[in-house]
């Protein structure tokens, strides 16, 4: 057998298929699967011209045949390019091949042809596939997740939950709605809904129970959108609170669907943590709004007991002095008006405690200990007494929506401080014991007799340690206050780990 009959005989049973053209691009040899793999036996291609047998039988059965033939003529008229490439062949059968075209020179470099490799890598690419959707699930299941436990405002979250969609399902428009009431509202959107029409603000129809999908121009299954676009999908899913309970829906607008990912069950999964995600920010809302309402009880308490009785007090005074002064006597007018200074002066101190304790916002400050630090720093200026923060043992951080009450008790206790005891120093302690922190609030100045205090039910310091009380209990902790006359007064709040951490807040 001579040497090229043996080349031939190895070329015919070499696992790939062989193409050669020579420079004018007509085909000279052609193995067996290529007929396997394009469905055209070699001999009805051989001697005709390559360019004529891909226009007329070749590019029809690939699944992308203008860049197919687009791709191959540029090559033909680039003879010495070297190229590979992915060509999926779907008629005879589906199959995916791996192209690999190169130019054959002779001994002397001329250039004799190019020639044409397809190896089969269907099952590679089936498995490539099939890992590629995988790492798409996972990071799509991961980045949603992610999404809604960083955020606890709704709008927030619901416009980085549909960023991290769109960019993973690449989809050009997203939106969620969320349940209020017995409708549908909408609340984030994330993309270009411009050539799409724009989504109404209210659905008042229940979503579909799972994924749904379809083309926008067939309408989606709700009365309120326009069905007037031309082209393009839609994708949508409920969010899931509990099994047969929806309180969001999300809708996203693409320009095609992955079927592959569609048939997954993720956006099932990404539906329930999305529900998750909204029942806890609407809890995050309702507990903002509940501390927003206690502090214009507070607010509103604390105006009706100090600056209502001070404005009554001091029309009172006024009284007084018109009376001295028409009675011509001059120094009990002074002496009024001395006591009136006085209260003016207090009342003042009492409206910029009450600014500074406002301005800590527990929502913004992460560190309790550093928003703690700046209100002491604040008092200490105002009042000139001299505050000492002492933290003892193992300091961990407080739940945001016990921050509230914790500052506000500390708050009225130093006020209290403030206005009563004459002190020049005070002690904030924090202590850390295994099952309980213990916050004193302790000072050097005057102390109080407590069955006089508690027999004196209007007066503002018996207010004030109601509302501490009223706090206390709230935090599910115990307060006790302990005074000697002389000596000073200590204000204890022990409030359980579990309390201190938020376990259990919405009991």
């Amino acid at each position: 057998m001579n040497s090229e009959k043996y080349f031939r005989l190895m070329l015919d049973n070499m696992n790939a298929a062989i193409l050669m053209v020579d420079t004018n691009l007509k085909v000279i040899y052609c193995n067996k699967y290529f007929e396997e793999f394009f469905g055209i036996p070699a001999y009805f291609v051989v001697g005709l011209n390559k360019k004529e047998v891909i226009t007329r039988e070749i590019k029809w059965r690939i699944r992308e045949p203008e860049e197919f033939q687009n791709r191959l003529f540029w090559l033909y008229e680039n003879p010495k390019v070297v190229a590979s490439d992915k060509v999926i062949v779907e008629i005879p059968r589906h199959i995916v091949l791996q192209r690999f075209s190169c130019p054959v020179y002779d001994e002397d470099q001329h250039l004799l042809g190019r020639l044409e490799v397809y190896y089969d890598i269907t099952e590679l690419s089936t498995i490539q596939e099939e890992l590629q959707l995988k790492n798409k699930q996972l990071y799509l299941l991961t980045a949603t997740s992610s999404a809604i436990n960083e955020n606890l405002e709704l709008e927030q979250m619901g416009v980085s939950f549909l960023r991290r969609v769109t960019q993973v399902i690449q989809s050009n428009f997203g939106v969620l709605y969320v349940k209020r009431g017995a409708h549908l509202h909408l609340t984030s959107t994330v993309g270009n809904c411009q050539k799409y029409s724009k989504p109404p603000m209210i659905i008042k129809e229940n979503p579909p129970a799972s994924l749904f999908w379809g083309s926008l121009s067939d309408g989606l299954p709700f009365e309120e959108f326009d069905s007037s676009a031309k082209g393009g999908y839609f994708i949508g899913f409920p969010a899931i609170l509990k099994k047969g309970v929806h309180n969001g829906l999300c809708l996203f607008y693409l320009d095609k669907l992955n079927h592959a990912m569609l048939e997954s069950r993720e956006f099932e999964n990404i539906g329930m943590k999305l529900g998750l995600g909204i029942n806890n920010a609407q809890l995050y809302r309702e507990v903002q709004r509940t501390a927003v309402l206690q502090e214009r009880d507070r607010i509103a308490m604390e105006m009706h007991d100090g600056l209502a009785q001070t404005l009554s007090y001091l029309g009172l005074g006024m009284d007084s002095i018109y009376n001295y002064i028409m009675s011509d006597e001059k120094e009990r007018s002074l002496a009024m008006l001395e006591k009136l200074r006085e209260v003016i002066d207090l009342a003042f101190s009492d409206v910029r405690e009450a600014i500074i304790g406002l301005r800590v916002d527990f929502f913004d400050d992460r560190n309790f200990i550093d928003a703690l630090e700046k209100y002491l720093q604040e008092f200490n200026h105002l009042s000139n007494i001299k505050v000492i923060l002492n933290i003892t043992g193992n300091y961990f951080e407080p739940e945001p929506y016990n921050q509230l009450h914790i500052i506000r008790i500390i708050q009225e206790a130093l006020s209290n401080v403030r206005r009563h005891s004459e002190a020049s120093t005070a002690n904030v302690d924090i202590q850390f014991k295994n099952s309980s922190v213990r916050v004193i609030v302790r000072d050097n100045g005057c102390g109080f007799d407590k069955k006089i205090l508690y027999g004196q039910n209007n007066s503002l310091l018996s207010q004030g340690i109601k509302i501490m009380k009223k706090r206390a209990s709230i935090l599910g902790s115990s307060l006790s206050i302990d005074s000697v006359v002389d000596e000073g007064t200590k204000v204890m709040l022990n409030i359980p780990v579990e309390r201190w951490l938020g376990s259990n807040q919405y009991e």
